[in-house]
């Protein structure tokens, strides 16, 4: 039986079919008027015990309401990570904030260290995070004392490769994480132009 909404205050007549089959005809069932004391305009509802009260010391937790550089391209690589095809509608404004957000040695050693966790802890994101690099990498502006954006990856690629010795006599979480790592390496080789 399906289900039919009536409006409330009025009646209709619904057709209930039967399904015995001597029945010729459908039965006719009157619905009851329904009215209701419920207001669009009545105060919002809060369960007994709940504070209303938010200048509560415990619940502050210095959120200005802006996001830092680390939330702002954390959201962008699980945004990337969930619908890659995005990427080429939303990268040129990506790379924008990142430009002015990147001032520092500081700020675009952590811009790169981001990237690459990604690249390597998230599965099939090697390629994405590779193609994420070489747009940085000819897009960010900024060329600090310490490096550009691809000097810093292939610095923490280096690292990374110089701990394969670990790697390999590691645990598997050690195997799988220089596995990842490879794979990443893999992808900016044949994505960083």
């Amino acid at each position: 039986m399906s289900c039919a909404r009536i409006p409330s205050g009025s009646q209709a007549k619904v057709s209930v079919p039967d399904s015995g089959p001597e029945m010729a005809e459908s039965q006719v069932a009157v619905a009851p008027v329904v009215t209701s004391n419920l207001s669009v305009k009545a105060p919002e509802f809060y369960p007994s015990g709940y504070s209303q009260n938010f200048a509560d010391s415990s619940f502050e937790d210095e959120y200005d309401g802006f996001l830092t550089l680390a939330e702002y391209v954390q959201d962008f690589l699980n945004h990337l990570a969930e619908q890659p095809g995005c990427f080429e509608t939303e990268i040129e404004q990506f790379a924008e904030t990142v430009n002015s957000w990147v001032t520092a040695d500081e700020t675009l050693q952590e811009l790169v260290e981001l990237v690459y966790q990604q690249a390597t802890s998230v599965p099939n994101f090697s390629y994405m995070g590779a193609r994420l690099c070489n747009y940085l990498s000819h897009h960010l502006n900024i060329s600090p004392q310490t490096g550009s954006f691809r000097q810093l990856l292939l610095q923490r690629c280096q690292t990374e490769y110089e701990n394969r010795d670990e790697a390999a006599k590691g645990d598997e979480t050690a195997r799988k994480q220089f596995h990842a790592f490879v794979l990443f390496l893999a992808e900016l080789y044949l994505n960083l132009e």
